[in-house]
């Protein structure tokens, strides 16, 4: 643990197992806090916690979860609920070849079909790698989708604009990030 951490607001939780876990630390470093996951748990769940925390908010995700084609559609499933999240970037060999979402998946009876089945690969919208917040803000408005893939110029995945961090970032100013 690094002795040189601060808050901008002065508020350290405590690392309490009786706490909802990541859900209090998202909370309290949306104020500007520290939030403390505790040890009283399995290694892997105290891991699935801070990542839950560190994947709350950061405008531009550089390393989203994304799955292959290949992969079913219950793996899609599983990701988003474990991670909270609506849509999961679909790549070949790193590059972005469609976008899984709730919307692909709503009607949906067979879960050990892949999702290059059902994503959503036709006119993909995407945003090249620098694109500011204010820019994707601007591109998920006019295009009405919800996340943003940012990709190089060989079209590989190098990160993703949820419009929800975007609010998120507004909402809660001082932010610890």
């Amino acid at each position: 643990m690094n002795s040189n951490l601060s808050s901008s607001d002065g508020s350290v939780t405590a690392a309490m197992a009786t706490a909802p876990e990541s859900r209090v630390a998202i909370a309290i470093a949306r104020e500007g806090g520290i939030g403390v996951i505790h040890k009283n748990m399995p290694i892997e769940r105290q891991a699935l916690e801070v990542d839950r925390v560190k994947r709350s908010e950061h405008g531009v995700i550089s390393d989203p979860i994304f799955l292959s084609p290949d992969s079913p559609i219950s793996e899609a499933l599983l990701l988003m609920e474990r991670y909270r999240i609506s849509g999961i970037p679909v790549t070949e060999n790193g590059r972005l070849v469609g976008i899984i979402t709730n919307r692909d998946l709503r009607f949906e009876k067979d879960f050990s079909k892949p999702v290059g089945e059902v994503m959503t690969k036709e006119n993909l919208i995407t945003a090249p790698v620098g694109t500011t917040l204010e820019e994707a803000k601007e591109i998920l408005q006019r295009h009405k989708v919800e996340k943003l893939p940012i990709v190089d110029e060989h079209f590989n995945l190098r990160g993703l604009i949820p419009i929800k961090d975007i609010e998120k970032a507004r909402q809660y100013p001082l932010s610890a990030k």
